[in-house]
């Protein structure tokens, strides 16, 4: 789903649309397409940090941003296969201790 679409759909649901939590979900996408990006923040542990960098309202966007993509909510990025080095690195990064 596009970014324009979550967002109308935050604001049927929530009454806004959220608009800073798509781009940080949906941040890379242009760098990493094909749903590669996803592995980075598109699961609980993105939901948890969300929920810590914009709050709980945005944490409840965050997964329906996610549901909305993939008809549920992985537990951490270990779902998503990748071998795509610079994406493997950008993981390794922001999820250090995986």
């Amino acid at each position: 789903m596009n970014r324009k679409r979550h967002g109308e759909s935050c604001k049927a649901a929530f009454g806004r649309d959220f608009a800073e939590v798509h781009d940080f979900l949906d941040g890379y996408a242009e760098q990493f397409p094909r749903g590669e990006h996803r592995k980075l923040y598109h699961h609980r542990r993105g939901i948890a940090l969300i929920a810590r960098m914009f709050g709980d309202d945005a944490a409840k966007a965050a997964e329906r941003h996610i549901l909305e993509d993939l008809g549920f909510v992985p537990e951490d990025h270990t779902h998503f296969a990748s071998e795509n080095p610079e994406l493997l690195a950008r993981v390794a990064a922001v999820w250090p201790e995986a």
